[in-house]
């Protein structure tokens, strides 16, 4: 029987997956992940990238309970804020 195997980026060891202006981080079987919005883009050596940057953790449960929000400039700064968030809630 063959294994299906499926790739998704990374980010500090866990999955990342983006669809439009939405991004993911974690695993969607753990109690919680990372929902990431991009609010606005801009415009930087020719390329969009995202500028402001609205973040939850979310509980997986049916009830989608935030546990955390903000609202950041930049990709990074979100990502890395963001998996901290993250990280304290799965250790929870």
């Amino acid at each position: 029987m063959a294994e299906k195997l499926t790739e998704f980026s990374e980010y500090k060891g866990k999955p990342l997956v983006r669809s439009g202006n939405f991004i993911t981080l974690g695993n969607p079987a753990d109690k919680a992940i990372l929902f990431l919005t991009v609010l606005s883009t801009k415009e930087f050596h020719g390329e969009e990238i995202p500028d402001q940057i609205f973040l939850q953790v979310q509980s997986t449960a049916k009830d989608g309970e935030v546990y955390k929000q903000a609202t950041k400039s930049g990709l990074y700064e979100a990502l890395d804020i963001g998996s901290i968030w993250l990280d304290r809630e799965l250790k929870k």
